[in-house]
Parts: structure tokens; C-alpha cells; sequence
């Protein structure tokens, strides 16, 4: 009875949500409504948390009401560790 309330209460509006967005993010970028928001995030998250969840929503193409402008991450410096070493 449990996983079907949770169903009912929790999981329902969130799959409502992800399937209206999908559908006008098919026809070109999209934005969140501020009720979408606050389905999906009831209470705010940390603010390290919030830049990468909104960087990840912007690559594909997702924005909202006041969304800002992120800057690209930065480059990484140093030897990339996935090259060989030379020798």
C-alpha cells in the first residue's frame, strides 16, 4: 500500500512534469513554469548543488523563469591523467 501512495502522491506529477517538458523541448528549447519548479524542487538545495543541476539543464536545452546566464567550466589545467605519460 505504501509504494502505491507513493506512487499516487510523489511520482505521478513528477512523470506529468518530465512528459510535458520532453514534449516542448521536441519542439525546440523550453522553459520551466515556476509551478514545475516547485514540484520538482520543493525546498531549495545548496547553492553549489543548484549550479551544476542548472548547467546540466541548460545543455540540454532547459531554462526558467530568470535563468541565468552560467559561464562554461573553466579548463582544466595540468596533465590529463587518462594520456599516457611520456617517456
Amino acid at each position: 500500500m505504501k509504494k502505491a501512495e507513493r506512487a499516487r502522491t510523489t511520482d505521478a506529477p513528477i512523470y506529468a512534469i518530465i512528459d510535458v517538458v520532453t514534449d516542448r523541448a521536441l519542439k525546440g528549447p523550453t522553459e520551466f513554469t515556476t509551478d514545475e519548479i516547485a514540484t520538482l524542487i520543493p525546498k531549495p538545495p545548496d547553492p553549489e548543488r543548484l549550479v551544476g543541476v542548472q548547467r546540466n539543464l541548460q545543455k540540454v536545452g532547459i531554462t526558467w523563469p530568470g535563468s541565468p546566464e552560467i559561464p562554461p567550466l573553466p579548463k582544466p589545467t595540468g596533465r590529463n591523467p587518462f594520456l599516457r605519460q611520456p617517456v
